[in-house]
């Protein structure tokens, strides 16, 4: 499919024009959690959490867990949502990495999956991590999410405070900034 950035995802959200299976990975943790919340809050109908929602974790589930999730039919809800934390894709056994590829080659229509790397560092440079990149680019969409910078962070920011109910001029976004470091889950709570 493709490697896109947040602007396109937040396009392919709110036309609801989807792919069915996304890895999320990059610098900015915090993007990475609200576009999988974002995902499951428009896809999952209130009150069928329980049916068509399911979240894994790398250190407490396995691979074949993940894909029987996200084969499961969607029950009062158009999809069932799979968000699977820090599974260490670049070093699956021989036997998990074959599973992984046959769902990726036959992606279900009825489920959307993030492979989301929180913990994990992917090194697309790095010949395991690219061979993984390589194959959710062509049968997936990738998306590294980057800290965004300057002007862009300045403009998050004041946008941000501003939906807080205390606007913030540029000149002030940028002193917190130079404070507080350009991570935006540090930076939105000192908003807060």
């Amino acid at each position: 499919m493709a490697l896109i950035y947040e602007t396109e995802l937040k396009k392919q959200i709110r036309e609801k024009n989807m792919s069915n299976c996304y890895l999320f990975y990059g610098d900015e943790s915090y993007l990475k959690q609200f576009y999988s919340e974002k995902i499951c809050s428009t896809f999952v109908t209130k009150g069928s959490e329980t049916f068509c929602l399911r979240k894994y974790d790398g250190k407490e589930n396995t691979i074949d867990d993940v894909l029987e999730g996200a084969s499961s039919m969607p029950f009062m809800s158009e999809y069932s949502v799979v968000i699977a934390r820090d599974f260490p894709l670049d070093s699956l056994n021989a036997s998990d990495s074959e599973k992984l590829n046959s769902f990726l080659e036959n992606l279900p229509d009825t489920s959307i999956t993030v492979f989301r790397m929180d913990g994990i560092e992917v090194q697309p440079r790095n010949s395991k991590w690219k061979q993984v990149v390589e194959k959710f680019t062509k049968y997936a969409t990738v998306v590294n999410f980057e800290k965004p910078k300057g002007r862009e962070l300045i403009k998050l920011l004041c946008a941000y405070s501003q939906k807080q109910g205390c606007p913030m001029n540029e000149n002030t976004a940028s002193y917190l900034v130079e404070l507080c470091g350009d991570g935006l889950n540090v930076l939105f709570n000192e908003i807060q």
